[in-house]
């Protein structure tokens, strides 16, 4: 069931045990409007600079490090947000360290659905409470902005690069529009990436797109949502062939 006043959060699942991590994943889908999932730690670290997450749910015993681990890197950029723990551990001593990193709630599995629906609801309530809600829409609304942001972009960008981005996805948050392109690199970038090689050369060059067409996608964006809004930040990864681009309202 969809909660309306949670929808929009931002949710980043990490989960290494696949058959978990994909009834888990349908799961949250029905619940929020953007769910990023992670198959270990790293990749969870990963995407959590990719996404910048509202609520992270992560196991804690994962290949390369550990749940553990990753909360610690987490809460040591500064990240204040609720992390909810889902394991199989129950001993004392696991649960007290996991305390110790500011955990908002520990499931032991097997999970129960309704229990973590209200728990769930209750967190996503009071990281609503926190927030400057800024871009107030229904649902249906939202799916409209997001869907015509797309289009706008997609387009701009096919129009500038010669190919544009295979897909662009957009996700507007309470104070947050997010708009991530994947498979960006043009034939030329192509090229220049041959055996993973010149990144840092591909990277730059895209910062410079980006800033030429700086004024353009903000007045696009600002045109859908009916107020002004600025670029905040872009994330550029060329190895994984995708574009991140962040705007606040100005």
């Amino acid at each position: 069931m969809i909660n309306n006043d949670i929808y929009n959060l931002k949710v980043l699942y990490i989960e290494d045990e696949s058959d978990t991590l994909d009834a888990m994943a349908r799961f949250l889908r029905r619940r929020f409007a953007s769910v990023t999932i992670a198959k270990d730690g790293e990749e969870g670290w990963r995407k959590f600079n990719e996404c910048h997450p509202d609520l992270i749910i992560t196991d804690l015993l994962m290949p390369e490090y550990s749940g553990f681990d990753l909360i610690r890197k987490i809460r040591d950029t500064g990240y204040a947000n609720p992390i909810m723990i889902t394991s199989a551990l129950q001993d004392v001593d696991s649960i007290i360290k996991t305390v110790d990193l500011g955990i908002s709630k520990y499931i032991i599995k097997p999970i129960s659905l309704p229990d973590l629906d209200s728990d769930l609801d209750r967190i996503g309530q009071e990281i609503i409470a926190q927030q400057n809600k800024i871009f107030d829409y229904t649902i249906e609304q939202k799916k409209e902005r997001e869907t015509s942001i797309r289009h706008s972009i997609s387009n701009m960008l096919k129009k500038y690069s010669g190919k544009g981005p295979r897909d662009v996805k957009v996700f507007i948050g309470s104070d947050l529009i997010e708009i991530t392109c994947l498979e960006v690199r043009t034939v030329f970038e192509e090229t220049l990436y041959e055996k993973g090689k010149n990144t840092a050369l591909i990277e730059q060059n895209r910062r410079l797109y980006y800033q030429i067409l700086k004024n353009e996608i903000e007045q696009n964006v600002s045109h859908v949502v009916e107020m002004q809004v600025k670029i905040k930040d872009i994330h550029i990864n060329a190895a994984m062939d995708s574009d991140v681009i962040n705007l606040v309202c100005s």
